[in-house]
């Protein structure tokens, strides 16, 4: 089995001004125009590199990388499924580009999905890898990252480990210690000894015998 090389120099570089952003875009081959949006953390090399080769053989691909990724630097607007697909549109038009495929990861999936409901007219097909359905998919958490290509936790898998955490139970009132040394503060331990078990020491005594 080959493995599939990194994508050469692309045919076409360039940034374009879009809703504020300067953004970076790339494309290779010239047929159908296909999309790819990134995943978060990522760049178009990280995520599509060893993809871009075949896809080209039969699309003009063309690599974004969206606001606060790679070469596109980030603006004071946060980032939205809605506005990174509106940058999308924006850079379609501005290429001339009517309507493309389009195929997203994770961050890349969410816009994809935001395309196809509210930009349909602007779609050939999509394909969203990894990204969540509904808005509980998303853990309320950050992931923790250690580096740009550490393995990112899908949509699903985030949904099943939030759904699945159980909630903690509350803290049982704490229970008065029994007596010096006493470790357990189990109901039976706090009964006072029955008489017929129990074992008194005198102290000992300072009194002189004569």
């Amino acid at each position: 089995m080959t493995e599939s090389q990194p994508a050469g120099p692309p045919a076409e570089t360039g940034y374009v001004d879009v809703n504020g952003l300067h953004m970076y875009y790339e494309s290779y081959g010239d047929r159908s125009p296909l999309v790819l949006l990134h995943g978060g953390m990522l760049t178009i090399d990280l995520n599509f590199a060893t993809l871009i080769p075949t896809l080209a053989t039969q699309h003009r691909v063309i690599g974004v990388e969206m606001q606060g990724h790679g070469r596109t630097a980030d603006i004071d607007r946060e980032i939205t499924p809605a506005a990174l697909a509106s940058d999308v549109i924006a850079l379609l038009d501005h290429i001339g580009v009517e309507r493309a495929h389009v195929f997203g990861h994770s961050m890349g999936g969410a816009a994809t999905l935001e395309l196809g409901v509210n930009s349909p007219d602007r779609v050939r097909s999509l394909v969203a890898a990894s990204a969540s359905v509904r808005p509980d998919g998303l853990h309320e958490d950050p992931p923790r990252r250690t580096s740009p290509t550490s393995p990112r936790p899908t949509g699903d898998s985030r949904r099943i480990r939030s759904a699945s955490r159980p909630s903690s139970p509350p803290c049982p009132p704490t229970m008065p210690t029994p007596g010096a040394g006493q470790i357990n503060s189990s109901p039976a331990s706090l009964r006072p000894p029955s008489s017929s078990s129990a074992t008194e020491t005198s102290p000992p005594s300072n009194t002189a015998h004569s």
